[in-house]
């Protein structure tokens, strides 16, 4: 919101959300399919890929029980998730320990550029981005949390120790993998891949050990994105983005509205999941995807602080107004801006607002030389006269007959030989 404005911010709150939400689902689904693997057969199923009905009852029972949990209070619900963090990394540790003594170089360095795939490097980079970025989804959860946290500057230590321990977990594992069974056999065993590489290097205890720590792992792990997913949801309604109902605290200071409405959205989508048989896979996929859109927005948050501090080393000042889309008398903030005598002005908005805009500013005075974006195409023919040396950039097109733009083509072509792209 503070690098683009109120309605990207909301969306983007939004989004974020609701795709923690079905994060969350894809570790109940996991889970379950995870504890199919001591209790289905061939000839018994019960709770098969984690989609089936009695993996969809179960999810739900954990779901509000978590609730309760949660609801007792964020804090104590961090300790249960501390001890289940414990228990899920020691069994990660064993498995990188098992695989060092399994490991065969000479495996590890079978069809080792994946010619047998048939795919260039590229794709094949392309074809693991959604899921290696799924590995770190979530690590911005301490600063979201922070709030809870006993120390702020414990905050930042915490995200970049996670980064780095996830990192070198997540590179051991995958890489040792190859060094203990062709690609092609890992590719073929069923979720979690590590419990049958277990069985393969210690038997079936080592399968056992990994399946059961995989669902004590997921589980906390779906305890720690519901509190994540409602703390989301409570600090948006602090700052308005979402509806201030939603800001309500139970005597525990648990953000309860939240937390009710995040869970009745899981529960939602668990529904979803059954009547679509959609699994793990397709669930962190489309967490995954829709993570990327924020991401994007916080990366071009981070831009713009980097530009505007630069800027203030070169001895460039920046400052910025804001208004509403109802605004249409912009001679206030026309009037600070003026006071600080500004040599360029940058609007990126539509041209019929930025006609206004200009028009006043001029009526004020301001001779600032105006910037704006592809919003602005349209003003040539609306407020011309008004915005004439004005700048903008937008959208070129080959085609387009305008006789500057056929000029430029020709130009383009007569000095490179060929047409701009």
């Amino acid at each position: 919101r503070e690098g683009f404005g109120d309605f990207i911010g909301a969306l983007s709150a939004w989004g974020y959300w609701i795709c923690t939400s079905i994060g969350s689902v894809s570790y109940l689904v996991v889970a379950f399919a995870g504890l199919g693997m001591f209790i289905d057969s061939e000839s018994f199923t019960l709770f098969g890929d984690g989609t089936s009905f009695a993996s969809i009852l179960c999810a739900s029972i954990i779901v509000w029980l978590i609730h309760i949990l949660i609801a007792k209070g964020i804090k104590e619900a961090a300790y249960v998730n501390l001890i289940a963090t414990i228990v899920k990394v020691l069994p990660l540790i064993l498995f990188i320990a098992c695989a060092i003594w399994a490991f065969s170089p000479q495996q590890f360095m079978h069809d080792f550029s994946g010619e047998r795939l048939n795919l260039p490097l590229l794709e094949q980079i392309k074809s693991t981005m959604l899921i290696t970025l799924w590995v770190f989804v979530g690590v911005e959860g301490a600063s979201v949390l922070s709030a809870h946290a006993k120390n702020k500057r414990d905050v930042g230590i915490a995200t970049l120790l996670g980064i780095l321990i996830t990192l070198i977990l997540y590179v051991a594992i995958t890489a040792l993998s190859l060094g203990v069974l062709p690609r092609e056999t890992i590719a073929l065993m069923p979720n979690p891949s590590m419990a049958g590489l277990m069985a393969h290097m210690v038997g079936t205890s080592g399968q056992i050990l990994i399946t059961f720590c995989l669902i004590v792992s997921v589980l906390a792990s779906y305890m720690s994105w519901t509190m994540f997913s409602t703390e989301i949801m409570f600090q948006a309604s602090k700052t308005k983005v979402f509806p201030q109902l939603l800001s309500k605290e139970n005597e525990n200071k648990t953000p309860i509205s939240s937390l009710w409405l995040t869970n009745i959205v899981i529960q939602i989508i668990l529904l979803v999941v059954f009547f679509t048989g959609k699994g793990y896979s397709v669930l962190i996929q489309l967490s995954t995807a829709m993570i990327l859109v924020p991401y994007f927005l916080v990366g071009g948050y981070l831009i713009k602080i980097a530009f505007k501090e630069q800027a203030a080393k070169d001895g460039i000042t920046i400052t910025e107004e804001k208004y509403t889309n109802d605004d249409k008398d912009f001679k206030a903030i026309l009037t600070k801006v003026k006071g600080q005598n500004p040599q360029a002005i940058f609007i990126p908005d539509y041209y019929n607002t930025i006609g206004l805009i200009i028009s006043q500013a001029k009526d004020l005075g301001i001779t600032a030389q105006y910037f704006g974006g592809d919003g602005w195409d349209g003003i040539q023919t609306n407020f011309g006269a008004v915005a004439e040396g004005a700048i903008f950039a937008s959208q070129f097109s080959p085609e387009d007959k305008a006789e500057n733009v056929q000029k430029f083509m020709k130009d383009y072509q007569a000095k490179f030989n060929k047409e701009p792209i």
